[in-house]
C-alpha cells in the first residue's frame, strides 16, 4: 500500500475539520493514476517535473493539502476527485505556481528523403 493510500485512509477515518463530510463514505481511500489525472512521467519520454500532493493530518483532525508541481489551475484538476472523497473545502489558498503558466515545448523534426541541400558534387 503506497503512502498516499495511507494518507488518504487516514483522512477518510478522521474525517478532517478542514473537510465538511458530504455524505458517509464506504472508500477506503482514492488511487491517483496516470490514466485519471496524466503524469508528467507519462509514456511521451520527455521527463518532466514532478507533481507532488501532499497532506499533513493534524491531531485535532485537520487536514491540510500542498501541491506542488503543477502550473495553473490543473491542481484543482488534480485533486477534484480526492475532494469529493472527503467533502467540501472549507478554506483554499492558492500558491505562486497557480498564477504560472506551464510551458509547454513542442519539437517537430521534419525529415525528407533524398539529397541533403547541402551536398557538395564531388
Amino acid at each position: 500500500m503506497n503512502v498516499l493510500a495511507i494518507l488518504l485512509t487516514a483522512c477518510s477515518i478522521t474525517w478532517a475539520n478542514a473537510f465538511v463530510p458530504a455524505v458517509h463514505h464506504t472508500r477506503r481511500g482514492t488511487c491517483l493514476n496516470q490514466e485519471e489525472f496524466g503524469s508528467n512521467f507519462g509514456g511521451n519520454g520527455m521527463g518532466g517535473g514532478i507533481e507532488e500532493i501532499e497532506f499533513t493530518i493534524y491531531p485535532d483532525g485537520r487536514v491540510v493539502e500542498v501541491v506542488r508541481g503543477v502550473k495553473g489551475a490543473s491542481c484543482e484538476k488534480l485533486t477534484e476527485n480526492i475532494h469529493k472523497a472527503l467533502g467540501s473545502v472549507t478554506y483554499s489558498e492558492k500558491t505562486e505556481e497557480y498564477f504560472e503558466q506551464e510551458l509547454v515545448v513542442d519539437n517537430t523534426i521534419n525529415i525528407k528523403a533524398g539529397e541533403w541541400d547541402g551536398s557538395s558534387s564531388w
